[in-house]
């Protein structure tokens, strides 16, 4: 069984906070993403600039951090 970092909303098991609740906007989660933040580490050693700001803009807009 592979291991879910961030639950879906009414799930549990996971290591991350419920992003859906949490609903961090796109600075929030780059920000994670290139500090990395309690448990997770940062990426900026495997993710392009570019790549981060894809994956903060997907994680924002689908957890309701930004419309």
């Amino acid at each position: 069984m592979r291991r879910v970092p961030h639950p879906q909303a009414g799930t549990e098991g996971a290591v991350g906070p419920v992003l859906d609740e949490l609903k961090p906007d796109m600075a929030r989660v780059g920000k994670a993403l290139r500090n990395g933040l309690g448990n997770m580490p940062s990426y900026t050693a495997i993710l392009s600039e570019e790549e981060i700001a894809a994956l903060a803009r997907y994680v924002a807009k689908a957890s309701g951090g930004e419309k």
